[in-house]
């Protein structure tokens, strides 16, 4: 589509003024002869951000997982699988709940068998 001289000379004046915020409406047949509308973008509408949730390492150093870890290992008092007292911790069984985790969530090993469910010789800190 061409736009008239008019229209051309005019667009090149108000560049700066119409530059990103705003867009213009230009119909050559309805508006012959006379200056385009030039109208305000309206805001695009943002998605709610999300409340940053505290990273996997992050949530097993807080208070409120030390709290609720004790609490998980002294409800079970022994490990789940092998029986003995321990070095026990506990082991999620899935991370959907991170943070929320509720008993069923959670397995209460000893070291040795977390170290084997997940299939490594043992943890080391980082």
């Amino acid at each position: 589509m061409t736009f008239p001289a008019a229209f051309e000379k005019w667009f090149q004046e108000n560049i700066n003024k119409i530059k990103g915020q705003y867009f213009i409406e230009w119909d050559a047949k309805t508006r012959a002869g006379k200056p385009p509308v030039i109208k305000k973008k309206k805001p695009k509408k943002r998605r709610p951000t999300k409340k940053k949730t505290p990273s996997y390492r992050e949530y097993m150093k807080s208070a409120t997982w030390k709290a609720l870890s004790r609490k998980f290992r002294e409800e079970a008092g022994c490990c789940e699988v092998c029986g003995t007292t321990e070095q026990l911790q506990c082991h999620h069984l899935h991370y959907k709940t991170l943070g929320r985790e509720q008993r069923e969530d959670i397995q209460v090993v000893c070291k040795p068998c977390h170290c084997k469910i997940h299939g490594v010789e043992s943890f080391k800190k980082k």
